[in-house]
């Protein structure tokens, strides 16, 4: 979690640049557009989601998959292995 919160503004404002970049052509309306523009619009989609993904999503399963895997008992843990089970 530290990890993404630290590389976060970094990562959007790079996320952020490439799709205003693109902006221009996927709202474009002269010649030539046609083949531009749904590349453009996927380009900048794909940039969104990606950004959430990696920042926001994965670091949250990641933090909830910890703390539901090491939500055991240490001290039983420790009896366990004493034990010989």
């Amino acid at each position: 979690m530290l990890g993404a919160q630290s590389r976060l503004r970094l990562v959007v404002m790079t996320a952020l640049m490439a799709a205003i970049g693109l902006l221009p052509e996927a709202v474009s309306k002269g010649i030539g557009s046609e083949t531009q523009k749904p590349l453009a619009i996927v380009v900048i989609a794909g940039l969104v989601s990606s950004t959430l993904l990696a920042m926001l999503i994965f670091p949250l399963i990641v933090e909830i998959l910890y703390k539901s895997t090491h939500r055991k008992n240490p001290k039983q843990l420790v009896s366990l292995t004493q034990n010989g089970n």
